[in-house]
């Protein structure tokens, strides 16, 4: 099971609890929600049907300053080779390297 399935499936078992018991407060103290997100839900399970209590794709953050694997590989080869340098005498080090 993903995350994702556990994620709705949790989802539905609140809202499905909340019909059977006819408290949100309690059921949402039961699951751990606050009740404007389980109003939130119910209302995109009204209008887009329970499909839409699945959670969205994020987007993978885009990094352009970030350094390649081969770069980070180096430098921690250095430092773990050279436990005595500082990170001037590494970044020095490593300019010298090129």
């Amino acid at each position: 099971m993903t995350h994702e399935d556990i994620v709705y499936d949790r989802r539905v078992r609140l809202i499905e609890y909340a019909a059977k018991i006819g408290n949100v407060s309690e059921a949402c103290r039961v699951f751990g929600v606050s009740r404007k997100t389980y109003y939130e839900w119910i209302k995109k399970a009204e209008q887009y049907g329970l499909s839409a209590l699945l959670p969205r794709d994020r987007c993978r953050p885009h990094q352009p300053n970030a350094m390649t694997s081969e770069e980070v590989a180096v430098i921690l080869s250095e430092a773990i080779a050279r436990p005595t340098l500082g990170p001037k005498s590494l970044l020095r080090h490593l300019k010298k390297r090129g």
